[in-house]
């Protein structure tokens, strides 16, 4: 389930827009963006059945089978990183192609240990920071990045009697006990056709 929070974060993006989800492992993440607002999401190459408001068709070859300028927003989380280098760059032509002006490609990826420094290892498929960068600018004109780490730390909560009116908790994040920063364990793409940043 490390994919969901790639979901989670891209939420603030899909209200009132179509959404294309290629190849996703499941119906959870699909069923997030339309739970938070996606006017319609059209799952591309699953095999859960549709819902109400989520269309699943399946895979149909290299091309996305939609029509020039359709949708708002094309993500492939779960799948784009174990793609071979030829199809990925396929799926972001065409992911271009179908977009409309202002639309949004996400692309996740894990990142290994052994690829963190900048580099690829040979003869692997998967890609690192550095890689997925570099495939996105060749289609794309921005690109925003997002590290998801594993969260480390704990947690205090007052115990409260039975009678007590419950309160807001007051939330305080300190990093102070931490040796180092946590490494991100994965990135998540936002490509934009558009040279502005996605709203949101």
């Amino acid at each position: 389930m490390y994919h969901l929070p790639a979901y989670l974060a891209l939420e603030r993006w899909v209200l009132a827009r179509t959404v294309v989800v290629i190849q996703p492992s499941g119906p959870e993440g699909p069923r997030r963006l339309l739970s938070a607002g996606a006017r319609q999401v059209l799952v591309i190459g699953a095999d859960f059945p549709s819902e109400p408001g989520m269309e699943v068709r399946p895979a149909g070859g290299s091309r996305l089978p939609l029509r020039d300028g359709s949708v708002d927003m094309v993500v492939c989380i779960e799948a784009f990183g174990g793609l071979r280098s030829t199809d990925r760059r396929e799926l972001l032509r065409d992911g271009y192609r179908v977009l409309r002006a202002d639309g949004l490609f996400c692309a996740w990826i894990e990142q290994r240990e052994a690829e963190a420094f900048g580099r690829t290892l040979a003869g692997s498929s998967q890609l690192d920071f550095w890689g997925l960068e570099d495939q996105i600018a060749a289609i794309f004109p921005r690109i925003d990045m997002l590290a998801q780490m594993p969260w480390q730390g704990f947690s205090l909560a007052p115990i409260l009697d039975e009678n007590v009116a419950p309160e807001d908790p007051i939330l305080a994040l300190r990093e102070e006990l931490l040796d180092d920063a946590p490494e991100a364990s994965h990135y998540l793409a936002v490509a934009s056709k558009s040279r502005t940043p996605p709203g949101g």
